[in-house]
């Protein structure tokens, strides 16, 4: 047969030449070590989106959400709570904090799109 499932496996460069001339390295994942000597890793397509290659590279590519970003405005009366530190009695007007959701999460990017786990991908087509 010239089918192979694309779940992540090792595969031998001597016996898939044409798919590690194509796949190479691209595929290890993050959280392993380089494949041992002679072997590579097969693209691991479950669960992940296929998304055409922005550059022309396979590789996976991690989920993303536009940046949030958070502006707190206070307005009102402040009263003595008795904690130090804090204000006395009287009205302020005031922004308080601007927080951005990516001090928290890698998931958010500025100008990012919404993405799943995805994998970069060509694609071709055949014509006369």
């Amino acid at each position: 047969k010239n089918e192979i499932w694309l779940e992540g496996a090792l595969a031998k460069i001597l016996t898939y030449p044409l798919l590690f001339e194509i796949y190479g390295y691209d595929y290890t994942p993050d959280d392993m070590e380089e494949p041992p000597e002679g072997y590579f890793y097969l693209p691991d397509i479950r669960d992940r989106a296929f998304w055409g290659s922005p550059d022309g590279t396979f590789g996976y590519l991690k989920p993303t959400l536009p940046n949030i970003q958070f502006i707190n405005n206070v307005q009102g009366d402040l009263k003595n709570t008795g904690t130090p530190g804090l204000a006395t009695t009287g009205t302020a007007n005031w922004q308080g904090v601007i927080a951005k959701a990516s001090l928290q999460n890698a998931i958010y990017q500025d100008d990012a799109t919404v993405r799943t786990p995805s994998i970069k991908c060509r694609v071709k087509t055949r014509y006369k």
